[in-house]
């Protein structure tokens, strides 16, 4: 080989389909396990976030409906889990730092009283909201990938209206 050139489907270091000696399945596979648990990881940090404002929510009518919601997030980390590892991946199995701002929000929400926690899970929910439509606009998921998305999706963006809903009762 003359410097400067180097076979077709080779990485400058002469390894096959690219670098790293991952083909493009492996790394097309890896970016929708690494994208899964990102959302997986957000998925735990407003479960986080739910925690907190069940113990600081004065309605017991809201802690029910937030309850509620809180186990249907437990169920979208079950299926997305399974989904990573049908990748052949680990699936994230906690939050991350990012839920601290989740449960700050809340906390901060709490001088409001009601109304200012639900609008504070309200804007929780709609970042998770975003990225679970942002990933059901990725290529390369199966149709069983996009399904579990978009059940999350759908159910997220069911809790937002609900938590709306709350909120102006709770003004």
């Amino acid at each position: 080989m003359t410097t400067g050139t180097r076979p077709a489907g080779t990485h400058p270091t002469g390894q096959p389909g690219g670098g790293g000696g991952m083909t493009t399945n492996e790394r097309v596979k890896t970016d929708l396990a690494d994208l899964l648990n990102r959302v997986i990881r957000l998925e735990f940090d407003v479960g986080q976030a739910y925690e907190t404002a069940l113990h600081r929510l004065g309605s017991e009518e809201m802690r029910n409906v937030l309850k509620d919601q809180e186990a249907d997030h437990g169920g979208h980390i079950e299926q997305l889990s399974k989904r990573v590892e049908a990748l052949g991946h680990k699936a994230a199995d906690r939050a991350d730092y990012y839920s601290i701002l989740e449960k700050a929000r809340v906390v901060l929400g709490d001088v409001a009283g009601d109304h200012g926690i639900l609008s504070a899970m309200k804007a929780n929910l709609n970042e998770l909201r975003d990225t679970l439509k942002a990933a059901l606009d990725s290529e390369g998921f199966l149709a069983d990938d996009k399904a579990v998305l978009e059940h999350a999706y759908l159910e997220s963006d069911r809790h937002v209206r609900e938590l709306e809903a709350l909120a102006t009762k709770a003004s």
